[in-house]
């Protein structure tokens, strides 16, 4: 089974949970939870209030602590993590990631101040560059975890040294032996916020 994680965030979750809760209920699927940080003011089946900071640059704290979430609850194959403007055209089939651990468009690091100048003035990485390997890792514009993925995401406590989200996972799973793979997600998902992510797919 596949959860769609919708990854918010204080400011807009509740016109985020009306847009995707109409979005999932239009394509008959009800496994999909949305999550935000900071100060809690919304909490329900599909709407999980994360203890964590809310802000661009604590993404990677975020996505850990929803995956601690998630694992925690034992009883999702798949994860299919995705940014808060993602469109779902219709539910994955079973077949589009079998055997995959981890897997959506692999990208290359490249630009370590990509992030200046969407990080909040308190953020340690404000004027702090990111000098991580250039690693190839999946995109963050949406990626699939397998429940052994999450796993190791999970247990992971290293967030903190990143300010990348998916170079986070994507590193983190590195150290397992467990490298991102190319698949197929243009006739099931799309994001208007990233159409170049989704070019690249026949």
């Amino acid at each position: 089974m596949i959860l769609y994680l919708f990854i918010s965030h204080n400011a807009v979750v509740v016109h985020d949970y009306l847009r995707i809760s109409a979005m999932m209920q239009s394509l008959n699927y009800d496994h999909y939870l949305i999550v935000y940080g900071g100060n809690k003011h919304i909490e329900n089946n599909y709407v999980a209030h994360i203890e964590c900071q809310d802000g661009y640059c604590d993404l990677p704290e975020k996505v850990n602590k929803s995956i601690k979430y998630i694992d925690n609850l034992n009883k999702y194959d798949y994860v299919f993590k995705c940014d808060r403007t993602g469109i779902i055209i219709k539910p994955f089939d079973d077949n589009v990631f079998s055997g995959t651990d981890y897997g959506g468009k692999k990208i290359q690091f490249g630009n370590p101040d990509y992030h200046k100048c969407k990080c909040e003035k308190t953020s340690p990485w404000y004027h702090k560059s990111f000098n991580g390997d250039k690693i190839i890792y999946c995109s963050g514009g949406g990626y699939i975890l397998s429940k052994r993925a999450m796993n190791i995401v999970a247990k992971d406590e290293n967030y903190r040294n990143h300010i990348y989200e998916d170079y986070y996972v994507g590193e983190t799973l590195k150290k397992h032996n467990i490298f991102g793979v190319d698949i197929r997600i243009k006739e099931y998902f799309y994001d208007p916020e990233h159409p170049k992510l989704f070019t690249w797919i026949q």
